[in-house]
Parts: C-alpha cells; sequence; structure tokens
C-alpha cells in the first residue's frame, strides 16, 4: 500500500502549499474511518457466526478423520471431505489475517511519505492517523480470540484431541 504525499520542494515549485496536502490527508482519515467501521460492524454481527463455523468445522475433521481410520471403503469421499474442511477453515483464517495485516500496512505506508516535509497542522493531522491505524482491526471468534492462522492450527490440533478421544472410546 503506498500513500502518495508530495514533498515540500515539489509544493514551493509548483505554489500549491496546504490546501491538498490537507485534502489528501483528510481523505486517507475518512478511509480508514469507512474501513474501521466496516470491520467493526462486520465482527459485530458475525463472530458468534464464526464461533459456531469453527466448532463445527472442528467436530466435522474429527468425524471425518475417524470414519476414515474406521471404514476403509469411504477414503476417496472422506478424503475429499476432510481437504474441503481443512481449506474452509484456513481460508476463514488467512483472511482474518489478512485484514489485520493490512490495517496494520496503513499505519507503515502513512509514516513512509514523506510526511515530515508538511507544516504543522499536517504534521499533526498524519499522527493522529498513525495513532489510529496502529490499533489493528480483527475478526473475533465470538468473545474469544481474534481469527488468524493460528487459530486455524489451534482448530486441526482441537480436531486432533477429539479424533484420540473417539478413538479411544471405539478400541
Amino acid at each position: 500500500m503506498t500513500i502518495y504525499i508530495p514533498r515540500r520542494d515539489y509544493i514551493q515549485k509548483h505554489g500549491k502549499l496546504y490546501g491538498p496536502i490537507i485534502s489528501i490527508i483528510n481523505s486517507c482519515n475518512a478511509t480508514v474511518e469507512t474501513e474501521s467501521g466496516f470491520v467493526h460492524n462486520f465482527n459485530r454481527s458475525m463472530k458468534y457466526l464464526i464461533l459456531v463455523e469453527y466448532l463445527l468445522t472442528s467436530l466435522n475433521i474429527a468425524a471425518v478423520s475417524i470414519q476414515m481410520i474406521l471404514f476403509n471403503s469411504t477414503r476417496a469421499s472422506a478424503t475429499f471431505f476432510l481437504s474441503y474442511l481443512f481449506s474452509q477453515i484456513f481460508i476463514l483464517g488467512w483472511s482474518a489475517n489478512e485484514i489485520k495485516m493490512q490495517s496494520l500496512a496503513i499505519s507503515d505506508a502513512i509514516y513512509d511519505s514523506p510526511w515530515y516535509y508538511q507544516n504543522g497542522n499536517a504534521k499533526k493531522a498524519v499522527l493522529l492517523i498513525i495513532m489510529r491505524a496502529q490499533r489493528p482491526l480483527q475478526l473475533t471468534i465470538g468473545p474469544f480470540d481474534a481469527m488468524s492462522t493460528e487459530t486455524a492450527v489451534t482448530v486441526v490440533k482441537g480436531s486432533y484431541s477429539y479424533v484420540t478421544l473417539m478413538w479411544t472410546k471405539y478400541v
């Protein structure tokens, strides 16, 4: 992500000193606020559904794994369904991780621009945007932790625990 703020020598050469800079900063601020509001609203309305999705996917992975172990006749369809479940949980985790990483990249992109060549008001506005963008936008799993690729691995570990529990029950 690249945010372009003109340098002071360019501004002095072309005679535009204050107006365009503030409009660029304000549009960056509006973009950050819009994205933040969208992610917060989405998270508020979907976090319990994501929790149910994670729990059911974990149980499905365990059930299909036990089915593959106990019944050799259904290996092809069970393998396909198991790969579908793994891809589903990892795509959810990867997407949530990308939201977090891209929201943190906003502050890095603004900091990498030549904001320090601007006047005092523009510097203060840029610093406020950087501070606001330092809080990562995250999707959560219910009232628990933030969703990421690590939580997808945790779901697979939980599924393995279910498999071992069911295996000891059947053997």
